[in-house]
């Protein structure tokens, strides 16, 4: 095999993984997730787009609070990935309904976790025609405080309960 050879394979392989590794779209600074425009990267954008759950130590400590002290008849309320971490803990997932932020009810009882990249970021994950795979993130909806109290808070993570009945 000739150098010439070796250098155009190895040329398109290096630029094959530069955009299939996330490598573009972080260098492009991109924030598209409900399209394949270039493809991003867990690891990479995971932080950033906020579309990977990558939990902190407060959120733990609030899923843990509701699975430990929380009113068990109360459904929550969050974003996906709020419910990802949701998911890990065995009382609150085979005794908990789980309500997507963008579907919570104006009327009724239950809490409301608001995770600190969602409160940072004022932004919340939501799924797109109920697809596990498309997730994109939407601007944060303020909540409406009369109806809302705070019964847990963990650094930059609460929990509320939500009271309309």
């Amino acid at each position: 095999m000739s150098k010439r050879t070796i250098w155009i394979t190895t040329s398109i392989l290096l630029i094959y993984f530069i955009f299939t590794s996330g490598s573009a779209y972080e260098a492009m600074g991109s924030n598209i997730t409900n399209r394949l425009v270039a493809p991003y990267s867990f690891a990479l954008s995971g932080e950033r787009t906020g579309l990977v759950g990558i939990f902190t130590k407060d959120d733990v400590k609030c899923a843990e609070w509701l699975n430990n002290t929380g009113d068990s008849k109360l459904s929550i309320v969050g974003d996906r990935n709020t419910v990802t971490l949701l998911k890990g803990f065995y009382n609150i997932s085979l005794h908990r309904a789980f309500i997507p932020m963008e579907d919570s009810p104006v009327i009724g009882h239950y809490y409301i976790f608001v995770r600190a990249w969602n409160i940072s970021q004022q932004k919340t994950i939501v799924t797109i025609n109920r697809s596990e795979g498309i997730r994109e993130t939407k601007d944060w909806m303020p909540l409406d405080m009369t109806y809302c109290h705070e019964v847990f808070r963990s650094g930059g993570s609460i929990i509320y309960e939500y009271q309309n009945d």
